[in-house]
């Protein structure tokens, strides 16, 4: 997933800004489909970090590190790996914390955003039941700590967006659609719009398994351009993969 703002600017010391600005130039290397720079300034962050007794900081470069191995098409070693970075990251701050039973207590922007890519590590390794399952919990979680940041939106956006696509991946493409829509009313209300091509490509692949193969087509190219004028070029050839695979012209 991409997010806007992956982390919240901290308002602590100098090196703490630092550290900050460091992470999300991490994430967006990785973002960018540049796992190798990533995971270079994943490690630089780490050695910076050594001694350093911030929890958050210690959490952070575990998820960095988690979502530099779960990308489509890792393994399933990788994907296990990945899951367990991020448990042991969101037990820093929630050490009894039951991810598959989140009725109870309130999560922070990052925990939220740390089980959202639980669920997809999970997907990656094989367990879809447990990823779907988690990503409805993470879902209701959110509705019930009352009216959301803006950091939390966005999660809540990441959240239905890597919900719909385990679901697709397993078949369920009414369910799909459904939290793909739920997405797009997110990301219209809050006028946020880093995730809305990859929410319209979701919801297009929707209308082409419902025999709207015109529309979707023409939805699909649309996004697929425009993903390229942002640089976004893996993304953009992904779409254009997945139409042409299936008899559209990419």
């Amino acid at each position: 997933m991409s997010s806007y703002q992956l982390f919240d600017v901290n308002e602590g010391s100098e090196e703490l800004r630092a550290f900050d600005k460091g992470a999300n130039a991490a994430w967006s290397a990785i973002d960018a489909c540049n796992v190798e720079l990533g995971k270079r300034l994943i490690d630089e962050l780490a050695q910076r970090a050594q001694g350093e007794n911030s929890v958050l900081v210690r959490q952070r470069i575990l998820e960095l590190k988690a979502l530099s191995i779960v990308r489509p098409g890792c393994s399933k070693a990788d994907a296990e790996k990945a899951s367990r970075l991020l448990e042991e990251a969101i037990s820093l701050t929630k050490p009894t914390l039951d991810v598959d039973d989140l009725a109870g207590g309130l999560l922070s922007v990052s925990e939220a955003r740390i089980i959202s890519h639980l669920c997809v590590a999970r997907h990656y390794a094989g367990l879809d039941l447990d990823a779907i399952g988690l990503g409805h919990g993470l879902i209701r979680a959110i509705g019930r700590q009352g009216t959301p940041s803006r950091e939390m939106i966005v999660v809540k956006i990441g959240a239905l967006t890597n919900l719909a696509i385990v679901e697709e991946g397993c078949g369920h493409l009414e369910e799909a659609a459904r939290h793909f829509g739920q997405a797009r009313s997110e990301c219209l209300e809050a006028s946020e719009f880093n995730l809305m091509p990859f929410v319209l490509a979701g919801l297009a692949r929707a209308r082409w398994r419902a025999g709207e193969t015109r529309e979707a087509a023409a939805a699909l190219r649309t996004v697929a351009d425009y993903l390229d004028l942002c640089d976004r070029h893996d993304y953009a050839k992904a779409i254009r993969s997945w139409l042409g695979q299936r008899g559209g012209q990419p």
